[in-house]
């Protein structure tokens, strides 16, 4: 395999987020410390009309295959926490061909009101309730998520299009690792854009498993 650049390649959408909310995110990964040599790629896109987060991020994927080992797609409102990403890194090169998922703990704003990132009370958080969601940590080599095909560009907002694209990999033969033992948290906020759990669930056909968009 040719040299990379980045080790890692960090995807997030922000869809109207505030400024503030991108750099805090940015700024939470550096102060992680990963080992590892990154880059963070945001799709930017202004809160207006239909928002298809699925083709920002396909063409987030075709953008930074060709330079990065490792892909990481994740949640712009997450709190990464050390080790987690060199934890990533190290799992998705040594069980070839998974996705490597980490669960989400949730915390509302004001839990981190006033306090620098090494404040925060990670051990604390570790015993949050966890909960499973399909999106918002997805790890996987460049060659895998080459492999996935990529998320159906038809599905707008939220709803469904992570759950699916889950079902799309796992038809594919790659499987999801699921992980719980970093204090990845996730900051609580009003729903962004409404549901369209039916518009995503009625857009797809069953041979879209197969399906490349990358």
């Amino acid at each position: 395999m040719s040299a990379k650049r980045h080790q890692i390649g960090i995807i997030a959408v922000a869809e109207g987020i505030p400024l503030k909310v991108i750099d805090r995110f940015c700024a939470y990964i550096q102060q992680s410390k990963p080992s590892v040599g990154y880059t963070v790629k945001i799709c930017m896109a202004a809160k207006q009309g239909v928002f298809y987060k699925t083709r920002y991020l396909n063409e987030a994927l075709k953008e930074i295959i060709p330079i990065c080992e490792t892909i990481i797609q994740t949640d712009i409102d997450l709190i990464i926490p050390p080790g987690l990403i060199d934890e990533a890194y190290k799992r998705v090169n040594t069980e070839k061909g998974n996705c490597y998922h980490h669960v989400l703990r949730y915390i509302k704003p004001e839990v981190i009101a006033g306090l620098d990132y090494n404040d925060f009370p990670f051990d604390e958080w570790l015993k949050l309730e966890r909960r499973y969601n399909s999106g918002c940590f997805n790890c996987m080599t460049s060659e895998t998520w080459q492999k996935s095909g990529g998320y159906h560009p038809d599905m707008c907002g939220w709803g469904n299009e992570d759950s699916w694209f889950r079902k799309k990999c796992q038809a594919l033969g790659i499987r999801y690792t699921h992980n719980v033992d970093f204090p990845l948290v996730h900051i609580n906020h009003p729903p962004r854009t409404p549901k369209n759990c039916g518009h995503n669930i009625g857009v797809v056909k069953r041979d879209d498993y197969l399906s490349n968009w990358l």
